[in-house]
């Protein structure tokens, strides 16, 4: 059992894996080099298979979501639903109300601004924007449908996690398959109507990796993760992710990619199993910059593009355009300054709330 095994009696014990604060730098460095250009040396499959660094988050997500909610139920018999939304109001939207409405004002500047835009504002504010496609987006914002999803799955969990938690383990590993075969049919349906990229990419159709994290939090996966070292399981997780690149890319709707997202995401699962258990990648996880880096991953994901945007501009401002190492020196500089300013000195006047609507302690303060 991993160091902070479930015990009902200890209602005060801190859940919290420093390790997968690595693991979420891994994540949005992984985003990062797929949207940035890629200076050469850096191997190009690093771009291709950088997108699911998304999934990477997702899993992660879901995991320590369900596994605080079980841990919340299971030592006060309920869960508290206001302090539960108040937690992800304070660690999400802040930031990503702030960055959205500062892409609107900035079309306000330019002149730019239309009933699209406020539309596609609203869109985000209300969280519904990964359902609109990608033939509009507010400026620098074209990444952030995925806070659309994953609010969406946030207000779906503490209502399910409860009825999921009266289920037998076997009867959990059934409702995970079926999910999981129900989300590869709706799939096969996309490519049979020769429906867009963005009917899966940007849905909960690609919500997999929501499922296997849950199950993960509830047991569905334990006979594997204590019967296979935690080396084996990162190390097998992290060559699949390779191996998923073997089925395409998202933006080519083919009967491969019906089986991408499982693949995938069954991928992050591993190295996620592997990083709870232990591997050699830890002690460069648990180091205190990259922790750190992964506690302002949430930054690193959102100022990316307006980094990519600034850099590119400076670039052919300075008619540097064939020095591609300084254009992606730049993006890493500015994407770290950004997410370091804002953690610092806003965030983390919210997130110092944070803690008194905390039922089960999590990560210190």
């Amino acid at each position: 059992m991993e160091q902070n095994e479930l015990n009902p009696s200890a209602v005060q014990r801190r859940l919290y894996w420093p390790q997968l604060d690595g693991l979420r730098f891994l994540a949005a460095m992984l985003v990062i080099l797929h949207h940035a250009p890629l200076p050469p040396g850096i191997p190009k499959i690093l771009g291709a298979i950088g997108w699911m660094g998304v999934d990477l988050f997702l899993v992660l997500s879901a995991y320590l979501l369900a596994r605080m909610l079980r841990e919340e139920v299971e030592t006060t018999n309920e869960i508290r639903l206001s302090k539960y939304f108040a937690r992800r109001v304070l660690r999400i939207w802040p930031l990503f109300w702030g960055i959205v409405t500062a892409a609107l004002c900035l079309t306000i500047y330019t002149g730019e601004v239309n009933g699209q835009m406020l539309g596609l504002w609203l869109s985000h504010i209300t969280f519904f924007n990964n359902f609109l496609g990608f033939d509009a987006y507010l400026p620098y914002t074209g990444h952030l449908w995925t806070i659309s999803l994953e609010e969406q799955f946030y207000l779906a969990i503490p209502f399910v996690l409860p009825i999921l938690m009266r289920q037998s383990t076997r009867r959990i590993v059934v409702l995970l398959i079926s999910a999981l075969s129900f989300l590869i049919l709706t799939r096969v349906a996309c490519v049979l109507m020769g429906l867009s990229q963005a009917s899966i990419w940007m849905t909960p159709l690609r919500g997999d990796a929501f499922i296997l994290g849950i199950g993960f939090a509830l047991g569905a996966f334990d006979r594997l993760y204590h019967s296979v070292s935690g080396n084996s399981l990162f190390v097998s997780g992290f060559l699949l992710l390779f191996g998923a690149h073997l089925l395409g890319s998202p933006g080519l709707m083919t009967w491969k990619t019906v089986l991408l997202y499982t693949v995938t995401d069954t991928a992050c699962l591993l190295m996620l199993m592997g990083c709870m258990k232990g591997t050699l990648v830890n002690s460069i996880f648990c180091t205190r910059p990259v922790r750190y880096l992964g506690r302002i991953s949430f930054g690193l994901y959102v100022f990316h593009f307006v980094s990519i945007g600034i850099a590119t501009k400076l670039v052919k401002k300075w008619d540097l355009q064939e020095s591609g190492w300084l254009q992606f020196a730049l993006i890493l500089v500015f994407t770290l300054v950004l997410s370091v300013m804002s953690y610092e000195l806003y965030e983390k006047w919210f997130l110092r709330f944070k803690h008194h609507f905390e039922v089960v302690p999590n990560r210190p303060h």
